[in-house]
């Protein structure tokens, strides 16, 4: 008996790869070494600076699915600095044509040791859609947070890496944003690291094959690594 012919929706979590920030003040520096990620513009004395924050995502298990919906939870640190409100912060996509920035290597200035942003702070993809890519970001203690759906803005890197970049106004009114983090490679809880939630739609004609099949029906309950679901045929 054939398949009914329709996609097949699932939503899946994707851990950040590697999350980083960005400052205008010293822009040859990169922090990968720190445990924390900073957004916004802070004002100390007489200076001021700005930060940004990159996340990558490796979305290539997403080849030839189309993204529905997809949504960003994040962790704010625990500070005696940080005081109540929401900040907004814009969810972009970083431009990737000059090349793909390197986790120990991205600064303000460069995208990697040998290549410099075309424009300095990232090479930001122009967003035309709704105002879906905002996060209003609490300015409170130990807070976690979820976004509005930011599916247009990644509609198109399904099957490759995905960055994003996130950066407030950056007026001299904003105060500075820290959310939880990690570093490349490291054993941080899940629920403290960048997530995002992805809803996309599965091709019949890919689920119709045996091994497509088996991968679908663990993704839909959840299942990683070693199949536990019976092998179709």
């Amino acid at each position: 008996m054939p398949l009914i012919y329709t996609d097949l929706s699932v939503t899946t979590q994707y851990q950040s790869s590697w999350d980083t920030y960005i400052r205008d003040s010293h822009a040859t520096t990169n922090y990968s070494a720190q445990t924390t990620v900073s957004c916004g513009r802070m004002v100390s004395g007489k200076a001021s600076f700005n930060n940004r924050v990159i996340l990558a995502f490796d979305l290539s298990d997403l080849a030839e699915r189309k993204i529905n919906t997809a949504t960003l939870t994040m962790k704010t640190r625990p500070s005696s600095t940080t005081t109540a409100g929401t900040e907004n912060v814009t969810i972009n996509l970083l431009d990737t044509s000059n090349g793909e920035p390197v986790f120990d290597e991205v600064t303000w200035n460069n995208l990697s040791s040998s290549t410099a942003w075309q424009s300095a702070g990232g090479d930001i993809v122009s967003y035309t859609g709704s105002a879906s890519n905002i996060i209003a970001w609490p300015k409170a203690n130990n807070t976690s947070f979820t976004s509005a759906d930011i599916g247009d803005v990644i509609k198109n890197k399904a099957g490759s890496m995905c960055y994003l970049i996130l950066k407030t106004p950056e007026s001299q009114n904003d105060d500075l944003h820290v959310a939880t983090s990690h570093n490349e490679g490291s054993a941080s809880i899940i629920a403290d690291t960048p997530i995002l939630n992805i809803n996309y739609a599965s091709d019949h004609r890919l689920v119709f094959k045996r091994r497509e099949m088996t991968k679908y029906m663990n993704k839909a309950v959840g299942i990683k690594g070693k199949s536990s679901v019976p092998s179709l045929g």
